[in-house]
């Protein structure tokens, strides 16, 4: 596969779901507390954060501790951020994650 149509890909398909998910739910991306991603590489996360102006505090990154787990990044991440007492009842939590066959996906979820 070639990194840099993977990485636009990816800078995409972020976005992309981000943005279909608050559309449907009638919120603004202001409204998510915590986003989750798939942690598949740190520079596509800051790339989709510099895409949608969105401070890169509100994505979860566990990368560099945790690497990259596979389909195990988004359950994992989610357990350090409740073990941070990051989410509180009543936030509004993202997950996305894109990879596999070039295949991604968002969820919106009240705590």
């Amino acid at each position: 596969m070639s990194g840099k149509s993977v990485m636009r890909f990816a800078t995409k398909a972020f976005t992309e779901a981000v943005n279909m998910v608050v559309d449907k739910a009638n919120i603004a991306v202001d409204d998510i507390k915590l986003i989750i991603p798939h942690q598949a590489n740190l520079r596509i996360l800051k790339a989709a954060a510099k895409k949608m102006n969105m401070d890169e505090n509100k994505i979860y990154v566990n990368i560099d501790k945790a690497s990259n787990t596979q389909a195990a990044t988004i359950p994992i991440a989610l357990h350090e951020a409740l073990e941070k007492k990051l989410i509180h009842r009543g936030d509004v939590i993202l997950f996305v994650a894109f990879g596999a066959g070039l295949s991604s996906g968002a969820v919106l979820l009240k705590w």
